[in-house]
């Protein structure tokens, strides 16, 4: 799958927990234990037992206007919006980088990265250095 595939599909299926790219490279790159790895370049979600990458065919059908998939993930985001907005407003509600180390993704770049993927890494640290954290 794509970066932005990857990124929609968290978009579409976790929409409370994942509102930023920020949250989504959060996940995808910091956090360990996440469930994803790196496979023939890209990151993959496994579950120990089966491969769950999406094929081209399926992103496409899943992902096609006007397909059923699409319509209900369409309506599951709009019962969210409410919740969305409280969510923003909760004050106490601080935001922060999962602790980066030696098992994180972003520190385990395989050599045959894909060229979107790779970009990805590099949007990634920048936020993190916007932030204050060195990789």
């Amino acid at each position: 799958m794509t970066v932005e595939t990857t990124i929609q599909w968290m978009y579409d299926h976790y929409p409370t927990l994942f509102t930023t790219r920020k949250e989504c490279y959060n996940h995808l790159f910091c956090t360990i234990g996440n469930g994803y790895e790196w496979i023939r370049g890209q990151l993959i979600y496994c579950d120990g037992t089966e491969n769950k990458k999406f094929t081209i065919a399926q992103e496409k059908e899943d992902y096609a206007s006007g397909h059923p998939k699409a319509k209900q993930t369409e309506e599951y985001i709009k019962k969210q919006e409410d919740w969305l907005r409280g969510a923003e407003k909760i004050a106490n509600y601080k935001w922060s980088w999962y602790p980066i180390c030696e098992y994180s993704q972003i520190k385990n770049i395989p050599r045959n990265i894909k060229s979107d993927w790779a970009a990805a890494v590099e949007e990634c640290k920048q936020m993190l250095k916007a932030d204050g954290i060195e990789v």
